[in-house]
């Protein structure tokens, strides 16, 4: 009985070694989405969305904020109630818009 038992631990022993020298000498895949350059600028962003003051009815630095950060090409507009809308304009001249209450 014991050397049974010892032949089943020692294949476990044996396995085991096996699945972990495969496990660490097969590279790592990286996740396209995961590139350090587009984890920068999303920790930049939100830092910068984190730090803004703007409570409920005081929502002015938080747009100005979003303001800041969005592109040159984009035409933003807020209307006399403190909504903000964001129209992007393309080479068709078709228009695609965002509205957020403020």
């Amino acid at each position: 009985m014991r050397q049974a038992g010892r032949r089943l631990g020692g294949q476990a022993v044996r396995k085991a070694g096996l699945a972990a020298v495969l496990l660490t000498a097969y590279p790592p895949n990286r996740l396209t989405a995961q590139d350090p350059a587009r984890i920068s600028e999303t920790q930049s962003v939100l830092t910068t969305l984190v730090e803004t003051y703007g409570v409920s009815e005081a929502e002015g630095p938080v747009r100005e904020a979003v303001k800041r950060l969005l592109p040159p090409w984009v035409k933003s507009e807020t209307d006399t109630a403190g909504n903000f809308r964001v129209i992007r304009w393309s080479s068709s001249s078709h228009t695609s818009t965002r509205s957020a209450s403020g």
